[in-house]
This record gives structure tokens, sequence and C-alpha cells, in this order.
């Protein structure tokens, strides 16, 4: 990979990686990103410290050529947004420090953005990486979680996992909002395509993730993406908005009844071959996610009427 590290030439791809405590996984994700074949394509690799309480600047040492760039206010998207900011390719290429981008990733996304000839964003696909015993929590992120081509597909967004932008487009559309906790980059998505882009999936551009192996990181996730609905909610609509968001939220309850189909229909099972007990089980998580879905939208609200 032809890594540009004079300051100001002209650069095609700028990497941003935003990051809090990434520990060894950083380390991985950076060898992957340097590893890259791109060819002619000059890159540039801006890592944005999130204000780790460990050293991050001594795994990025390892990588010369990598910018460290610091964000001390705890927003992921604030982090993403200084990226940005610092950044010289005119595309940005967007994934997490957990991530593990395979062979071609680079390459893949901007080659889609390349054939385009507009202003287009490219979404990759997120491959959830389960361990050689995986828990029920580690299925249920596998299956419910960070898939790409149904997000492009049918919401016309994709995650900041694994997105490639633009640059000029990004600094139309507005950046990402920095004081949400979750779905910031569904909003974003939608600012660009309202901005006359379109999104596409590129199924070569393929990072790896981690599943979410526990309880409390299964719950941390629901409460949080509660919170990002309940600000999508009121970004889209005067309902959203009403009440503070409180009678929208409320009335998802009926969704909580809801099954999860993957329970029940092997179409839905991801390859995984599931048993009676598995399914069962699969069902409770998604019921007991949807509760605090709801809990999460709730304090959303709740917090924007009082202020």
């Amino acid at each position: 990979m032809m890594i540009a590290e004079q300051q100001g030439t002209a650069v095609d791809i700028s990497v941003i990686i935003p990051v809090r405590n990434g520990g060894e996984a950083l380390e991985r994700c950076l060898e992957a990103v340097h590893g890259q074949e791109t060819g002619r394509l000059t890159v540039e690799v801006l890592v944005v410290d999130n204000g780790s309480p460990e050293d991050t600047r001594r795994r990025v040492e390892r990588f010369p050529g990598t910018v460290l760039l610091f964000e001390e206010r705890p927003s992921s998207y604030a982090a993403r947004n200084l990226g940005i900011r610092h950044a010289r390719g005119r595309w940005l290429a967007f994934t997490d420090a957990d991530t593990r981008p395979r062979s071609g990733w680079l390459a893949a996304g901007a080659a889609a953005l390349a054939a385009a000839g507009g202003p287009w964003l490219a979404a990759g696909d997120v491959e959830i990486t389960l361990p050689e015993r995986p828990t029920l929590f580690a299925i249920y992120d596998k299956l419910h979680n960070m898939l790409q081509e149904r997000y492009v597909r049918e919401g016309g967004y994709g995650v900041t996992a694994n997105l490639f932008v633009p640059r000029r487009l990004a600094e139309e559309a507005g950046r990402f909002a920095e004081d949400w906790v979750s779905g910031a980059d569904v909003d974003f998505c939608h600012r660009c395509t309202r901005a006359g882009a379109r999104i596409t999936f590129v199924p070569g551009a393929v990072v790896g993730h981690p599943a979410r192996e526990t309880f409390a990181a299964f719950r941390e996730k629901k409460l949080r993406t509660g919170r990002g609905r309940a600000r999508l909610a009121a970004a889209r609509s005067a309902w959203g908005r009403l009440g503070n968001g409180i009678p929208a939220a409320l009335a998802t309850t009926p969704l909580l009844l809801w099954p999860g189909v993957h329970a029940f229909r092997p179409r839905f099972q991801g390859g995984l071959s599931l048993g009676p007990g598995t399914a069962l089980g699969l069902q409770l998580l998604h019921w007991l996610g949807k509760g605090y879905s709801l809990r999460g939208r709730l304090a959303e609200s709740l917090t924007r009427r009082l202020g």
C-alpha cells in the first residue's frame, strides 16, 4: 500500500478509525489496513483517539505514516468528524478499531466510488465472526446486527464500521451529529441521499467484526440503539418530535410481542444450524432486546424533555 506521508500532498483514500481503549484489537486492525494492496492509489490512515486511558500512541507508532489525532469529547461521531477535518483524501473510508479489514477491502470500496461517476456512498459487508463455542448472545449478534446488504436495500444507509464516502459529499451533507450515541450514521447517509447521492452495497469490500458475547454487551447495544432510534424519529417527522418523542416511543410497545422470524425460519438463520433450545433462547433474547430498545428510546426522550 502506498502510504502518503508528506503533509499537503494529494491523497486518494483517507482511512478514518475512531478508537477508545482499542488495545490489541487496534493493532490487528492497523495491520490489516496497512497490509491492503491498493495498486497506485495513495492512502493515509488517521486514528482518532476518543479519550483512551491507555497508551494509544505507543500502539499507533508501530505503523509508520499513521496519523494520530485526539478528540476528548466522548463521542465516536465527534472523533470521525475530526478525522474528516484533517483528511486529505478525495474518498473517505470509515471503519472501527475492533474490525479486521479483509484483503481487497480498500481497493473494492475505492473502485465502487470511482465507477459511480457521481455522488455515491458505498457500504461494504461486515462479517460477524463467531468464536469456536459461541454464546447465545454471540449468535444473536451475528443474526441481528450489521446486516449491511439489508440496510442498503431496505433502509438506504450503511453503518460506519464499513462505509466509503466522497469527502466532498461528507462536507456538503454536514458530517455526523456529534451529540448522538447511536444512529448518526443512518442520519448522515439519509442526508447524503436527500442531497442527491445514492448508496450501493459492495460485497467485495469486507471487514470482520467480533461478535458481542456477553449479556452486558447485548444490553448496552440495545439501550444505545434505542436512544438512536429516538433521535432518528425526531429528525424525520413532526410525530417523532411530538412530546419530545415519548408518544412515538410508546407507540412501538406492541412490537415487543412480535416474534423474531430467525427462530422459526431456517432461511433467516444465517447458515447456522440452530437446535430447538437455541431457537427458543434467541426468541427470548429478541423480546428482551425489544424491551431494552424501548427503554433506551424513552430514556432519550425524557432526557430531551428535561433538558
